[in-house]
């Protein structure tokens, strides 16, 4: 099946649910539409939109869209309400509603048996009677016999003629009594009122019920008799297709297109398949053809249909097809490379699966072709030579966290142009290295159990964006590293301790003796100050000045009397301290460590003081205060006997010197 050639795409906006059509005089093509109002659209060397009022029926409502504002008009007389349906009409350019009842039609008051709309053209008929609404305009006729739609207009059939209206609302009488299909240099074809087919009063076919024209060329005649697509050639009718759509359908001379439910087929003047379009609407001239597919709209070249050319190579398949497509692949082929160039995109696709089956389609809005392959491609596989290398004794690998070395060397049976990420998993741990090439070394730390055996399976993954392309599993011996013999010393100052290790080096991992010894030592560091001056002040009772590199703080006293009470069982004390900072509180057996709130323990006579530690840095201010434990004691006691709601009572402290 071969692919046209796009000559451009162009998104075009056509409101839903309105019947669609094309209208051509060679090869310029003029898009019509149910809507009662639409833009002028011409698709010529490009497409062309005079505006953006569309005015159209949904449901019993009319709808108006202009550019991307859209307003709901209902019919709001009474009589609308009770109708079956409301069907609208453009006279002298305002919308008319016609009303519909179980079979009867209301029209500015007037009773019609019978209403019909196709495209821009619309009638009413009752007995002999037509009223035709076509470019916002009305015309009666009387004396009508028979009405009936075409792809070529709408006819009406009197006595001895026949009145045709066409889409541009043109009309005129022709001389014969029938259903008009064409009319074009001297030849009449049309459908008489005994379903024969006519030309120039001449029979060439019947269809007992409605026939239409699709396309006619030098001896043939294409055209659907009841839905049914029936080709005339040489005295005799041949059924092509059942099911089609005659408005999105058309033909000309050279090529036949027939729109049926989910595809569209363009056939060659002798019938030979040229082209498999998803459902669309068409629009064929002698070489370009329009494809609307509801919200885009493509022109092809026909004649010039493209074959994809594909070719194999050992690793994959190399497919070459017009610009204007894309490609739609398993995962299992990859993207390699890609060129256009002269309006053709060849692209080179690697293949990482394992069956050698594959379907690639080429596609578009309108078209999706399929294209079987089968590739002789062997799948890659994994290899590994190595071992894992365990310290003994506590060791650890000199780079990242591990007692282990997972050492040795991948080997894939072909080297991928594609960059994949092979994942290794030892029981619970997992890691992943890029590979681009068919042999890597690796080196890779691993923390190991203890184990019983003296080797252990490892997995191998081989994926492309998540997607397993090839797994293998190995079991890969252990190999125990003993600690050497010889140490060197190290001495490592961390600040407030100083490591003092003895070192063993191997190849592959060391082992650390550690001995801490504390230095006491925590130096402040302010790590911004506030002004350029050499003197500053943190609140009214802490200063601190800068001198030599040193850091000088000069505190007032900053730990005050606390406040105690006693409230039920419990000792409640609230802190004094001029400076939000970290203060430790201790009674008892408990300590209380945070900022300054108020504080409660659990009273206990036997002790009577409190301890009040306060952090600047790595400074610290410490005050005992003492208190009668024994009378506070006491008085809960008798408060307790005496069953007090409130037993709240503050005492004074007195603070200790250091």
């Amino acid at each position: 099946m071969k692919l046209p050639e796009i000559e451009f795409a162009e998104s075009l906006f056509v409101p839903s649910g309105i019947d669609v059509s094309f209208m051509k005089n060679d090869e310029r093509f003029v898009l019509l539409t149910s809507a009662l109002v639409q833009p002028r659209i011409e698709i010529d060397g490009k497409v062309t939109v005079s505006n953006n009022l569309w005015k159209f029926q949904r449901g019993n409502h009319l709808v108006e869209i202009d550019g991307e504002k859209e307003k709901i008009t209902r019919c709001e007389q009474e009589e609308c309400t009770k109708a079956w349906s409301v069907h609208y009409v453009l006279v002298d350019g305002h919308e008319s509603p016609i009303l519909e009842f179980k079979n009867k039609f209301i029209f500015n008051g007037e009773e019609y048996s019978l209403f019909k709309r196709r495209l821009r053209l619309s009638f009413l008929a009752r007995r002999d009677e037509a009223v035709v609404f076509v470019g916002g305009k009305v015309f009666t006729h009387e004396g009508v016999k028979a009405t009936g739609f075409t792809r070529f207009g709408l006819s009406l059939v009197n006595n001895g003629f026949t009145t045709l209206y066409t889409w541009d609302g043109a009309s005129k009488d022709i001389p014969i009594e029938g259903i008009v299909l064409r009319v074009q240099k001297g030849e009449v074809l049309y459908t008489d009122l005994r379903n024969r087919i006519l030309s120039n009063d001449r029979i060439i076919g019947i269809c007992n019920g409605i026939f239409d024209l699709i396309s006619k060329g030098h001896g043939w005649i294409l055209g659907s008799c009841n839905g049914v697509a029936r080709y005339y050639f040489q005295g005799a009718w041949r059924d092509l297709e059942t099911s089609i759509n005659v408005l999105k359908s058309d033909g000309s001379q050279n090529f036949l297109g027939i729109v049926s439910r989910r595809k569209a087929l363009i056939f060659d003047q002798d019938l030979s398949l040229r082209y498999r379009f998803k459902e669309s609407v068409l629009g064929i001239g002698l070489r370009k053809a329009v494809v609307f597919t509801g919200t885009k709209l493509f022109k092809l070249d026909l004649v010039n249909g493209y074959d994809p050319e594909i070719s194999k190579f050992s690793e994959g398949v190399i497919i070459k097809y017009p610009a204007g497509y894309s490609l739609e692949k398993s995962e299992k082929l990859i993207n390699v490379g890609s060129i256009v160039e002269n309006g053709y995109v060849t692209e080179t696709l690697e293949y990482l699966g394992d069956d050698g089956k594959e379907e690639i389609v080429i596609s578009s809005e309108f078209l999706s072709l399929p294209l079987k392959v089968q590739l002789a491609v062997s799948p890659i596989k994994i290899m590994f030579y190595g071992k894992i290398y365990v310290a003994e004794q506590n060791g650890k690998t000199k780079n990242g966290d591990g007692n282990a070395i997972l050492s040795g060397k991948i080997v894939l049976s072909r080297k991928p142009k594609a960059k994949l990420k092979l994942f290794i998993s030892i029981e619970s741990m997992s890691k992943d290295i890029e590979i681009d090439s068919n042999k890597v070394e690796l080196s890779i730390p691993l923390r190991i159990g203890w184990h019983e055996n003296d080797a252990i399976p490892v997995n191998f993954d081989l994926r492309l964006e998540g997607k397993s392309v090839s797994k293998a599993q190995f079991i890969v011996p252990l190999i125990g590293v003993e600690k050497p013999k010889k140490a060197r010393r190290i001495k490592i100052q961390k600040g407030h301790v100083i490591l003092d290790v003895d070192r063993y080096e191997g190849e592959m991992f060391t082992w650390d003796n550690v001995r801490v010894i504390p230095t006491y030592n925590q130096p402040v560091m302010i790590s911004h100050i506030f002004t350029t001056n050499s003197k500053n002040k943190l609140g009214k009772r802490i200063n601190f000045s800068v001198k030599q590199g040193s850091v000088l703080i000069r505190a007032e006293d900053l730990i005050g009397d606390p406040k105690i009470e006693i409230e039920g069982n419990q000792l409640c004390v609230t802190p004094v301290v001029n400076l939000d900072t970290i203060i430790q509180v201790y009674y008892a057996t408990h300590v209380y460590t945070g900022f300054r709130s108020k504080i409660i323990f659990p009273l206990d006579p036997a002790y009577n003081t409190i301890i009040i530690r306060l952090f600047i840095g790595n400074t610290t201010m410490e005050k005992t205060f003492m208190f009668d434990s024994i009378r506070l004691g006491l008085i809960t006691a008798v408060r307790s006997a005496k069953a007090l709601s409130q037993t709240t009572e503050t005492i004074g402290a007195l603070p200790l010197s250091f």
